[in-house]
């Protein structure tokens, strides 16, 4: 089983979270539904591994302007769920999720909680 844990930069902002609460209480509460999915076993639905991104995959939502939830996998128990957007801003928020990810592994690797 996995566990779901939201990354959280080194001044304590969630930046997945801070995107959530941009969105209509409807479309939140779709995906959130669509992240606690994650828990159940063998269950992430819709996702692939992003392209020249090490370690960085994309949770896809077809409905709307196709929302994408990045995530990371740490160990074989954690899903770290790092950024969120939509299929106009894939690029950059591609890009920094992964500098998320690379930031949640150096601070994980020197013992301070990512």
């Amino acid at each position: 089983m996995k566990r779901v844990v939201y990354y959280l930069t080194a001044n304590g902002v969630e930046p997945f979270t801070k995107w959530l609460h941009k969105l209509d209480r409807p479309v939140q509460a779709r995906l959130l539904r669509r992240i606690n999915r994650i828990e159940r076993p063998g269950y992430l639905g819709g996702h692939k591994p992003l392209k020249g991104i090490a370690g960085i995959s994309e949770l896809r939502d077809f409905s709307g302007p196709g929302y994408r939830i990045y995530y990371g996998v740490d160990g074989d128990y954690i899903v770290v769920i790092l950024a969120g957007g939509d299929k106009s801003d894939y690029r950059s928020m591609a890009r920094k999720a992964g500098e998320y990810w690379q930031d949640y592994l150096t601070r994980k690797r020197s013992g301070e909680h990512a």
